[in-house]
């Protein structure tokens, strides 16, 4: 399974990536904003993004991927620290 991590800190997409790979034994991607993460290749069994990211926050990410074929029902986890 292969996981998609959105968040504009590496930390925290380092941090989520770890839990999600070793803990969970998923293949994890990251990007750190909507337009880096649109050009990721998948397919992806989950997304796990953040909402305030510089330019486009983490509602447009949402956004776009619901309006995708490919990625309409993917789940979305959505985590943030503010």
């Amino acid at each position: 399974m292969k996981a998609l991590v959105v968040d504009d800190s590496s930390t925290i997409r380092d941090i989520v990536g770890t839990v999600l790979s070793k803990r969970l034994g998923l293949e994890v991607v990251e990007a750190e904003g909507t337009a880096d993460a649109l050009q990721r290749p998948g397919p992806f069994d989950l997304v796990v993004t953040d909402l305030v990211m510089p330019g486009d926050h983490g509602f447009e990410l949402i956004r776009r991927l619901r309006e995708r074929d490919d990625t309409r029902g993917v789940p979305i986890l959505v985590v943030s620290v503010e």
